[in-house]
């Protein structure tokens, strides 16, 4: 094992409080991955959450004592490369992420860290905070139950006693009110509109970055 740092892999998707509480020696990696702002030309309004919400995470994280490493979008640079190019720099003793829940995406963080001589192992993927429920309870379900939404639905009622009668029944007495949510619209009902309008960027070099990116992103996706 390398005596290099531990960097920590943080998305665009994933500003957990969580990261903020790594030891002070581990460097937090803030990938504006490809996959999430390039692969396709995205609504202008996506882009700028995920530059704006990034560049704001990163500041908390330096105020907070982090070491910081953007890996910013890049035209001519893919996410890929940068990263691998940090890893094979950095060399470091372990890289850790949270769960990206993405097949295409975890796999071109592997490939990068891999490329850049870091063999990943499966602890350093972290189980991701961002589900009410852990994969471990999940994986266990299905493994014991046919896959039907009702009956999954009941057991994650009753796991976290949401709405259950002091017997462990459902409130109202049935689990599901699904028939009443099929019902159609009243004839002749006329929806209140809402007239107003979306509030403008404060960032003009966010929303300046989200014009040219879009314009340089590729029509189709590409599998890592």
């Amino acid at each position: 094992m390398t005596s290099g740092p531990h960097l920590r892999l943080v998305l665009p998707h994933q500003l957990f409080e969580a990261h903020l509480e790594v030891d002070r020696g581990t460097v937090l990696v803030l990938i504006e991955h490809d996959l999430l702002l390039r692969q396709y030309p995205f609504h202008s309004h996506k882009l700028v959450l995920h530059r704006a919400s990034t560049a704001r995470f990163a500041s908390r994280a330096r105020e907070g004592g982090h070491d910081v490493v953007v890996l910013a979008s890049e035209a001519d640079r893919s996410s890929n490369d940068q990263l691998t190019a940090l890893v094979r720099d950095r060399a470091p003793s372990r890289i850790t992420w949270f769960d990206v829940v993405d097949d295409w995406l975890e796999r071109d963080l592997r490939a990068a860290v891999a490329a850049g001589g870091y063999e990943p192992t499966e602890d350093d993927e972290l189980e991701t905070p961002n589900f009410l429920t852990p994969r471990a309870h999940v994986d266990s379900w299905f493994g014991n139950h046919a896959a039907r939404m009702h009956d999954f639905y009941v057991w994650q009622r009753r796991r976290l006693e949401i709405l259950l009668t002091d017997d462990g029944g459902p409130v109202g007495g049935q689990w599901s009110f699904d028939a009443d949510n099929r019902k159609k619209l009243p004839r002749g009902y006329d929806p209140r509109r809402w007239r107003g309008s979306p509030a403008t960027p404060s960032s003009p070099a966010t929303t300046s970055w989200t014009s040219r990116a879009r314009a340089a992103s590729p029509s189709t996706a590409t599998t890592p």
